[in-house]
């Protein structure tokens, strides 16, 4: 099902429908994100603190980005 995923993407990528990046800053800078890491930063507050002050979000739904 997914087996021609890589090739897709890549075709994606060179089509300039996709970008790739090594780091999420990288992915930002691409899609000209300039609060990306800022959020992601605040978002994994809320994560370790199980408490999502902007949207109330469950707790149990909190997932950490790596």
């Amino acid at each position: 099902m997914l087996s021609h995923a890589p090739e897709q993407f890549e075709a994606a990528v060179s089509e300039g429908w996709a970008v790739k990046g090594d780091t999420s800053a990288e992915c930002a800078e691409a899609f000209g994100l300039t609060n990306l890491e800022e959020t992601v930063k605040r978002y994994n507050e809320f994560c370790q603190s199980k408490e999502d002050a902007d949207f109330g979000k469950d707790p149990m739904v909190l997932t950490e980005i790596k």
